[in-house]
């Protein structure tokens, strides 16, 4: 199930500033890399599954046709806004076809991983596969190991806003709990809300087996944005599927 979303539908208009710190031109960085060094396809169109606010299509777009999905209608909403010269639809990342294919399908911040069942999972990378040109490439980001994390808090400010979260990961079996209480001054208003979903920790090895299973050829798996193999530390890994 994908019900769950990284950041609930009332505080998505928060999330930008929750998220200031998020290096997305490393990252996309590493796509455009990655997108040029393909020996049997060059990348002009990039389909953006779990686009959330639109950072990455935003960046993306300078350079390649994009277009995004997400499943939660106030992210696309505000994503719209934000970069709109981009098609944005909200979708559900495990059924939904467009009926055309790209040259490339990025799925980031740790989407993968919100799929609760392997079915699920499975579903997705199909989704994927199924809107890739031959030789396409797809890109995605995956947690492999749990970890818990002691109680955190963190602040961010603009002008008018004031964002206080205080949050926890725990662990449960192959399950990540987060758990996350957000205290928020917007203007002169004070509110809070509690904001939980969950995640799913995949190894390289059972996200390698998918994607041969679901009509890849080829899957590279990296230790982070970077050209580093993974290993056992790897806590964040990268995969690049080549599709059939």
């Amino acid at each position: 199930m994908v019900e769950n979303t990284p950041v609930s539908e009332n505080l998505a208009e928060y999330y930008d500033l929750i998220y200031h710190d998020h290096d997305y031109q490393r990252e996309v960085d590493f796509l455009d890399k990655v997108f040029h060094k393909l020996p049997k396809r060059q990348v002009s169109t990039v389909l953006n599954i779990g686009c959330n606010t639109g950072n990455y299509a935003q960046l993306l777009a300078r350079n390649y046709f994009v277009v995004g999905v997400d499943n939660s209608a106030a992210m696309v909403a505000l994503a719209k806004k934000k970069v709109p010269d981009v098609d944005f639809f909200v979708e559900d990342m495990r059924n939904f076809n467009m009926e055309r294919t790209f040259d490339a399908v990025v799925c980031l911040n740790f989407a993968l991983n919100y799929n609760l069942q392997e079915e699920d999972l499975e579903r997705t990378l199909r989704t994927c596969a199924r809107h890739l040109e031959k030789d396409g490439v797809l890109i995605c980001n995956v947690k492999q190991e749990t970890v818990q994390s002691p109680v955190t808090i963190d602040t961010a400010d603009t002008k008018d806003i004031n964002v206080a979260r205080v949050s926890q990961i725990r662990q449960e079996q192959d399950l990540l709990h987060v758990n996350n209480l957000f205290l928020i001054k917007d203007k002169k208003k004070i509110d809070f809300s509690v904001d939980n979903h969950k995640l799913k920790v995949y190894s390289a090895k059972v996200i390698k087996r998918k994607l041969k299973g679901t009509g890849f050829k080829r899957v590279h798996v990296l230790h982070g944005f970077n050209f580093k193999h993974f290993g056992s530390s790897s806590a964040e890994i990268v995969i690049i599927g080549i599709k059939r």
